[in-house]
């Protein structure tokens, strides 16, 4: 029997002690006495590295109590007396606290109720946290990548963004100001391009005129036929008809939008006045002494006004002048033109209204094109149509005759006639509808059609481009700029968020690193001072067992 070991679970460990009358079952009670004493008497304490590493890291228990009473033999041998016996206070508290332990075995009960929390709450909980940290850890550097990929999108949709409208993307506002430098040479290209629509223009023209003679030929896309003819002049010779004379552009210099800097006064400075302090407007010397009177030179009494109308009887030379007032613009027909100002003065592709209705004419002609390709489509494929029936039934009425020589239904043959004469009539005024047409309109194929369409759908793509897009609405409005440059910047305040965002992820990651570091080294110790308690509470039971072999099971401890 003394042979046999006795194994305990550690979730059963207090149970047994109990059940086996080591303990009484109010052991609880007795134990809070001691735990009052311990928490008097650790507060004289001498400073002693050994106490100060066994006070550190875990709960005191008995065998706590014990070393430190090793420990004050040392340090007070000095209160020592000839029979063995202590008087230092210390020593008498903490013996106090040994003898509260040992009796009725409060310290096994007390020890096996810690070595159970350990193995089964701290422990597992430090384990956790320690896990959490390193998810926490994991969970940060993703965190960390995607918003280092979110940087990434977003810088890549700036520089498209840029690339879109034209610019690097370097210094937004003055890239986006310089591209108006470049504004009259793609409307210069465009009108260049618009002159190859000639051809595409006259068929419309001719087509028109064909099919409705009661229409002017000047309304079919005037301002078209104006640009091809003429190019990208000014709207003033387009409304005029004849170039002006002098032109007066914008003055507002968008540069100045650019600057955000505001006075600290309304008032005006007009500059040192010089003087000693007198602010008086100096007129000069007015000469001469007759009191600064103004000199209107000869006698005004015997001087005549020649109005230059010579004498009478001369003959009147008639100018007829016609002044017209094109709001903005000022202009005298046949004397050379006049003074364009403002939007008559702006280039017909330049001014909006204009630019519209060019814009319009080309959607129109490109509409027309692409619905008379459809057309030209449709009556090949109903002319060949016609051609299959019409064969067919031909066919037919042959084959009746063939077969019935004598006495053929007199009722179908007379509907397969009649409907071959319709299907004739038919294929012949589909090929005779333009017969009488100008050659300009039968000659052209929808081959030829698709490639006008293709000029067409080019300049309209030169118009409707991003970058012209924002071109223009630059030139009409100079706060465009700032909303388009805010809008830009927009997408790399993005970027410094996502950045922000990183440090924080850094940071918490930094921080649960640090947690992390500490809960182990605290993890560590508890295990030490846990297998150190379970070698001490077997050591003892097995005292009590008449020296048999305890074994604690489910206390088996891992290392970090």
């Amino acid at each position: 029997e003394d042979d046999i070991p006795i194994d305990i679970h550690i979730g059963k460990l207090v149970d047994w002690l109990v059940t086996r009358r080591h303990v009484k079952r109010e052991w609880p009670d007795d134990v809070r006495l001691v735990r009052m004493k311990i928490n008097r008497a650790i507060q004289d304490m001498p400073e002693h590295p050994q106490v100060t590493k066994l006070l550190s890291g875990t709960f005191i228990n008995y065998f706590h109590c014990q070393k430190i009473i090793e420990i004050l033999k040392e340090t007070e041998k000095d209160s020592k007396n000839f029979l063995g016996w202590y008087g230092s206070q210390r020593m008498k508290d903490w013996q106090e606290v040994i003898k509260l332990y040992e009796r009725e075995n409060i310290y096994l009960a007390e020890a096996g109720h810690l070595l159970t929390r350990n193995i089964q709450y701290e422990i597992p909980y430090m384990r956790k946290m320690i896990t959490d940290s390193n998810k926490k850890q994991t969970d940060c550097d993703a965190k960390y990548q995607e918003l280092a990929n979110g940087i990434t999108e977003a810088k890549k949709r700036y520089v498209k963004a840029c690339k879109r409208i034209g610019i690097s993307g370097n210094n937004v506002k003055s890239e986006l100001l310089s591209l108006l430098k470049t504004l009259p040479e793609d409307f210069r290209v465009i009108a260049e391009e618009s002159k190859c629509l000639g051809s595409a223009r006259q068929y419309y023209s001719d087509f028109l005129a064909y099919t409705l003679p009661h229409l002017a030929t000047d309304q079919c896309t005037p301002l078209l036929k104006f640009v091809i003819e003429h190019g990208n002049v000014t709207t003033y010779e387009w409304t005029h008809g004849e170039p002006p004379c002098t032109i007066v552009g914008d003055k507002r210099e968008l540069h100045n939008i650019e600057t955000d800097k505001t006075t600290a006064s309304d008032e005006i400075d007009f500059g040192d006045l010089g003087g000693d302090g007198n602010d008086e407007i100096d007129f000069g010397d007015l000469g001469g002494d007759d009191g600064g009177e103004i000199d209107f030179g000869d006698d005004l009494t015997t001087g005549e006004i020649d109005w230059g109308v010579g004498e009478e009887g001369d003959e009147i030379e008639k100018v007829d002048l016609v002044v017209e007032e094109g709001g903005e613009g000022v202009g005298v027909i046949g004397v050379g033109g006049g003074v364009a100002r403002g939007s008559m003065a702006q280039s017909i592709l330049r001014n909006a209204h204009t630019r519209a209705q060019f814009v319009n004419e080309l959607s129109e002609l490109e509409g027309f094109l692409s619905q008379r390709v459809c057309e030209l489509c449709m009556e090949e494929q109903h002319v060949l149509t016609d051609f299959i029936f019409n064969s067919v039934f031909s066919t037919i009425f042959s084959t009746i005759h063939i077969h019935f020589p004598i006495h053929p239904s007199i009722q179908l043959e007379g509907f397969l006639s009649q409907r071959v004469c319709e299907l004739c009539m038919e294929e012949q005024h589909v090929l005779t509808d333009f017969n009488d047409a100008p050659t300009s309109i039968q000659c052209l194929g929808t081959t030829d059609i698709h490639t006008m369409i293709d000029g067409v759908s080019k300049v309209l793509a030169l118009l409707n481009t991003t970058k012209m897009h924002h071109k223009l609405l630059i030139s009409l409005s100079p706060r465009y700029v700032d909303r388009l440059a805010s809008s830009l910047r927009s997408k790399l305040t993005v970027c410094d968020k996502l950045a922000a965002s990183q440090t924080v992820a850094m940071e918490r990651k930094d921080h649960a690193a640090t947690e992390q570091v500490k809960v182990k080294a605290k993890l560590r110790l508890v295990i030490e001072r846990t297998r150190e308690l379970q070698r001490h509470i077997t050591e003892d039971m097995s005292k009590k067992c008449k020296n048999r072999q305890i074994n604690i099971m489910g206390s088996r401890l891992a290392d970090v």
